[in-house]
């Protein structure tokens, strides 16, 4: 092909890999993802395989092979280079100078900057409390009854502190890889720092929890352990306390670091798009934030329903009557599988890892962010209708 001429390759379509891949493919043949059509144009003189690896070429790479970092040379720079040859004189050298931003991005050895840095903890700071109220919200919706009786504090829920360790650490291993991908690189000692604030806070409730303290002040007690003061003093949430403040720091600092090692071509691909975060243009997180909160409340609202089911199932055994809670577990994490699925596809259309027109656009991001979830929150609806109905009969 030659600039201007239309192709067709094979992307793989995965968005953490994105890998050309050749036209006899059936899948990745890197991470064995399937493989998606997309119109490309090669520009001139330029090989379109490497000859080393075999790897396909991809237009903004920088003179160097995607796969093997070989360096390659133009149909031009190599005729020169004979040229040169033939009349004695020396071969312009084929290794391209690359400033020290597209080095960060390409995986060499420059540092990003600090404001990058500083830009990834505070990103994470507020994606902490950001994911935290959601799924507090959606837990506090299945155990109403007892937040009502009872209400929740700032730190102890009642009686639920597994539930709150379950929040906790979700919280802090989705706000560390957050600041991770912003990072891209030292993503461990981001995701640590990020962390940080919240196991030191943790530390001191579980001090005042263990040495008595948090009864002398009856304000303090209620904004932070809510009004059942008799939780603060269970095993449970003492025990829970501890927990978090001693493990929120290596969650922190594995999430982050499991994150950097983002592949080149997604963060070339968050780079070219300018005004964006991740690749999602600015003015979309205005829909789409209240959207991602009331997926998150629906999703750990079912959860916690999905997790009595499983309770249910293992009391029955291997007994028939271990079948009904069976089918309700994979019928309500189905459900949960479905949201994900419409989440993932409706990312890729809105970050630009796909090809298409403006209205296929529009019609995916309208069946995938908003179709998918209402879907599945109707067939959640109608699992607990039935949930219902069979505890009736059984009456």
């Amino acid at each position: 092909m030659t600039k201007g001429e239309k192709g067709r390759v094979l992307r793989c379509a995965n968005v953490a890999c994105r890998r050309l891949n050749s036209a006899d493919s059936t899948f990745c043949r890197v991470c064995g993802h399937s493989l998606v059509r997309e119109v490309r144009y090669m520009p001139y003189g330029k090989p379109e395989w490497c000859e080393q690896c075999g790897a396909p070429f991809e237009e903004d790479d920088h003179g160097y092979c995607p796969d093997c970092g070989a360096a390659r040379a133009t149909l031009e720079e190599a005729n020169h280079g004979d040229n040169a040859q033939m009349t004695g004189g020396h071969a312009p050298s084929l290794e391209p100078t690359m400033p020290d931003a597209e080095l960060a991005i390409m995986g060499g050895a420059a540092v990003p900057g600090a404001g990058r840095l500083i830009g990834a903890v505070v990103c994470g700071l507020l994606a902490g409390p950001l994911l935290t109220v959601p799924m507090r919200a959606g837990f506090s919706i299945h155990f109403c009854d007892d937040a009502v009786q009872a209400p929740w504090g700032l730190f102890f829920w009642g009686d639920h502190w597994v539930w709150r360790m379950v929040t906790s650490i979700a919280a802090a291993g989705g706000a560390a890889a957050l600041a991770g991908l912003v990072a891209r690189e030292h993503g461990r000692i981001v995701g640590a720092l990020v962390v940080l604030p919240y196991a030191f806070l943790w530390a001191l409730v579980a001090y005042l929890a263990w040495s008595d303290l948090a009864g002398y002040y009856d304000w303090q007690a209620s904004l932070i352990f809510g009004d059942s003061i008799d939780a603060v003093y269970s095993k449970g949430s003492r025990v829970a306390a501890i927990i978090l403040a001693l493990i929120l720091m290596p969650i922190g600092y594995f999430m982050g670091g499991a994150v950097t090692p983002l592949d080149s071509r997604v963060a070339q691909h968050f780079d070219r798009r300018p005004w964006s975060v991740f690749g999602v243009r600015w003015f979309h997180w205005f829909w789409l934030l209240p959207i991602l909160y009331l997926l998150l409340l629906v999703t750990s609202n079912n959860v916690a329903y999905g997790s009595e089911w499983c309770i249910a199932t293992w009391r029955a055994g291997a007994e028939f009557g271990g079948i009904i809670p069976t089918l309700f577990v994979v019928a309500i994490y189905g459900t949960l599988y479905l949201i994900a699925i419409g989440c993932e596809r409706a990312f890729q259309i809105l970050a630009g890892f796909t090809e298409a027109t403006l209205a296929e656009r529009f019609r995916g991001v309208l069946k995938y962010a908003m179709a998918y979830p209402l879907l599945s929150v109707l067939c959640q609806f109608a699992i607990r209708l039935l949930h219902a109905g069979l505890a009736w009969l059984a009456t």
